[in-house]
């Protein structure tokens, strides 16, 4: 039988530090998300790290509501590569976010949702 994962065993809020960090990295970069952690205080080893983010992107695909994300492509008028952002966030909030910013350049199709 194997061992009680150490990331189980911290406390709540700690915990949810760690799962978002692991969200916000798509499961994978485990070292950037090793170091993020460090810096937060929490340490752990690159292979217990693994293994939980594995097991809670398991999860994530099970939950009945899934994960839901938007994708924002930013692309810049001066023709630089596009960047992709992802975001546990709802569309409206993020159009609601960027119309926030007071950008009269931006434009929104009429149908869109």
């Amino acid at each position: 039988m194997s061992r009680t994962s150490f990331i189980v065993m911290l406390p709540p809020d700690q915990q949810s530090q760690v799962n978002a960090l692991i969200r916000r990295y798509a499961y994978v970069c485990v070292d950037r998300v090793k170091d993020e952690l460090a810096a937060l205080g929490i340490r752990t080893s690159r292979t217990a790290l693994h293994r939980y983010s594995k097991r809670l992107q398991a999860a994530d695909l099970r939950s009945a509501t899934g994960r839901r994300e938007t994708v924002v492509i930013v692309l810049d008028a001066e023709g630089s590569a596009p960047i992709a952002i992802q975001t546990p966030a709802s569309s409206a909030s993020v159009i609601g976010a960027i119309g926030s910013l007071g950008s009269s350049n931006s434009s929104r199709p009429a149908d869109a949702t």
